[in-house]
C-alpha cells in the first residue's frame, strides 16, 4: 500500500540498529492504522464523516481530519475498507450516491 511509506518511519527504520527495535516500530505503525480505520469506521456510523468526491474527483472521506487519518490517503482508506469488508463504508457509499462503480474500483492514489 503506498501509504505504507512515512518518510518518518522509514528514516527511524534506516537509522536503528537494532532488530527488535525496528520490529517495534513496525508493529507499532500496523495497531496505528488498523485503529485509525476503525475510528474511520465508527466515524463513518455515526455520520461524522461521509464518502464524496474529493475536489480531483476522486472518491474520498469528507470530514475527516488530518489527525485521524495517520498518513492514510483517501484511496489507501477506500482500499483497506474494502479488503476488510466495511459494513460502515458500504452503507456509507450507498447513501453517498455521487460515486460510481467505475470511480470506486479505479482507486487512484
Amino acid at each position: 500500500m503506498p501509504c505504507d511509506y512515512n518518510p518518518e518511519l522509514q528514516a527511524r527504520l534506516s537509522m536503528e540498529r537494532d532488530k527488535a527495535e525496528r520490529d517495534r516500530l513496525v508493529a507499532q505503525a500496523k495497531k496505528a492504522k488498523a485503529e485509525a480505520i476503525k475510528k474511520l469506521e465508527g466515524y463513518l456510523n455515526t455520520g461524522k464523516v461521509n464518502v464524496g468526491k474529493t475536489a480531483q474527483g476522486e472518491i474520498g472521506f469528507i470530514g475527516w481530519n488530518k489527525a485521524d487519518r495517520l498518513g492514510f490517503c483517501d484511496a489507501c482508506a477506500v482500499n483497506a475498507l474494502k479488503l476488510k469488508g466495511s459494513i460502515a463504508f458500504i452503507s456509507a457509499l450507498a447513501r453517498a450516491r455521487t460515486v460510481s462503480a467505475v470511480e470506486l474500483a479505479g482507486g487512484k492514489h
